[in-house]
């Protein structure tokens, strides 16, 4: 009997409602789909959302780092053109103190401040975390050195006019002929060297050296359509991109910039329809060179984007190319690809 109902109980489909003597729940309670899907959606409406902030803060930390490489590239460049406009100055001011002895005494009075100014200027430039305030005092600083300079030389030539009697006197001393003439001569020398350094001031500087390996087929249309590769099997023609940084030495106009490309055997490539030739440089020797890059140039301004290329006689091959760019017999930047 009591196993009959309990098999009874057992196979009933509705709950089993139980009796209140016994003091417990009247029914069996099933859980609540709506609850349980209200719940679900909730859960999945907070994953979305976290998902959105860590993604937003993911592109907010790549900006924050690409903006401050960008401050830290213009800070370099920055620098780089405050480091020969002081080179410069100073070359100037040696200059004057090599062709004129009354130099000394000049310099003397006012050592104390151009001293000063040296110092500042240099700790500035040599700081590798120098921030942009830093940069522009130093700017302000070398025009002061300039300005300095400029007064000497007004000086000088003062002195100079007031010096000529004297001078005419002096020719009479035959004597020192011989000395004046090795002085002079070692004055040349020095001169000569004062002004390649004030040469070297004006030299342009390249940046953000790119070479790039193209890929030239056509499509069904037969238009002209260029990829970039890095197998030398598919490789047609070589590109060279780059800039000019601020120069407030140069004087504005056309500047050549002379382009060498080396393959991975060291030797010079000859580009097809590009005429190449050789160059003096700076140091002595020569170089001989790819081709040639004509560039209008704004004293003062960036020259960006600019672009050459370059289609060697002979096929690409595996391993690493080289460019490097010239200017006034200068080396101004380099950068090489390897192709597979």
């Amino acid at each position: 009997m009591m196993v009959r109902g309990l098999q009874y109980f057992c196979a009933r489909k509705t709950p089993f409602i139980m009796s209140e003597d016994f003091q417990t729940p009247k029914e069996y309670q099933h859980p609540n789909p709506k609850n349980n899907n209200l719940l679900l959606w909730g859960i999945i409406a907070l994953l979305v959302v976290a998902g959105g902030y860590f993604f937003i803060q993911k592109n907010k930390v790549s900006q924050e780092k690409a903006d401050t490489e960008l401050r830290l590239e213009e800070v370099n460049i920055e620098k780089e053109s405050l480091s020969k406009e002081y080179n410069a100055a100073i070359a100037r001011l040696d200059e004057m103190t090599s062709e004129n002895a009354s130099m000394d005494s000049l310099l003397k009075s006012q050592g104390g401040e151009i001293a000063g100014l040296k110092d500042e200027i240099k700790r500035i430039l040599s700081d590798k975390n120098a921030t942009q305030g830093e940069l522009k005092k130093a700017k302000n600083m070398i025009a002061q050195l300039e300005e300095l300079v400029t007064q000497f030389q007004a000086q000088i030539n003062a002195l100079k006019q007031e010096n000529i009697e004297l001078v005419h006197s002096n020719r009479e001393l035959t004597e020192s002929k011989k000395t004046t003439e090795l002085e002079n001569e070692s004055l040349k020398e020095t001169k000569k060297e004062l002004e390649e350094t004030v040469e070297l001031g004006t030299v342009l500087s390249a940046t953000n050296i790119e070479m790039t390996v193209i890929n030239q087929k056509k499509n069904l249309f037969g238009k002209e359509i260029n990829k970039t590769t890095t197998k030398a099997k598919k490789a047609d023609m070589l590109e060279v991109n780059f800039s000019l940084a601020v120069n407030r030495l140069t004087e504005s106009g056309e500047k050549t910039i002379f382009i060498v490309v080396k393959n991975p055997q060291g030797n010079i490539i000859h580009s097809k329809g590009n005429a190449s030739g050789t160059i003096d440089l700076a140091e002595g020797g020569k170089q001989e060179y790819t081709t040639k890059k004509i560039v209008p140039y704004t004293r003062g301004r960036n020259s960006m984007n600019i672009s050459a290329n370059c289609v060697p006689a002979d096929a690409f091959e595996a391993g690493v190319y080289t460019v490097e760019l010239y200017n006034k017999g200068y080396l101004i930047g380099q950068d090489n690809i390897t192709l597979r």
